[in-house]
């Protein structure tokens, strides 16, 4: 009685007692590749996770501001105005007392650098009552070899639609 191998096996065989070390260096490749894309992923969680951060903030301080510069001497007559000057003050003070920014407008934390905030413009306007903030979010990359910082813009806008 006699065992006859596959006709692929002796292919598959020779493949695993490769003296070359083609194999090595093969699965080396594959490995480098798997760990550069999970790095890459990584830091694409990291500057989302970011983005979002800092667009809820805000987001969320916009809003605050304009609900506190409502000027309540309207409101009883279903109407509103908004006191555009302190909308814009309080949303400067916000940024550096309740978000936490320095006063260069930059977030961090354990001494190091999470993010910089530019703002290109914030306007107000008095009725309907609304508050705009124009700007860009610097945030520095985890690999300054590929990327330096990553620039994400973002244009927010709030209205108070609450008039009574």
């Amino acid at each position: 009685m006699t065992i006859t191998k596959p006709a692929g096996s002796v292919k598959n065989s020779n493949l695993l007692k490769d003296q070359s070390g083609s194999m090595f260096v093969f699965v080396l490749i594959i490995l480098i590749f798997l760990l550069t894309f999970s790095a890459l992923i990584g830091e694409y969680y990291r500057i989302h996770s970011i983005q979002n951060h800092c667009e809820y903030e805000i987001q969320r301080a916009v809003n605050v501001c304009v609900e506190e510069a409502m000027i309540d001497s309207f409101r009883q007559d279903k109407i509103g105005h908004l006191d555009t000057a302190r909308a814009i003050q309080n949303f400067s003070n916000y940024l550096t007392r309740d978000i936490g920014l320095t006063q260069a407008r930059e977030m961090v934390s354990d001494g190091t650098l999470v993010y910089s905030l530019r703002l290109d413009s914030v306007s107000a306007t008095e009725d309907p009552p609304r508050l705009f903030a124009k700007g860009t979010v610097f945030i520095p990359s985890a690999y300054p070899f590929l990327i330096e910082t990553v620039q994400v813009p973002f244009d927010i806008a709030s209205r108070n639609g609450r008039i009574d």
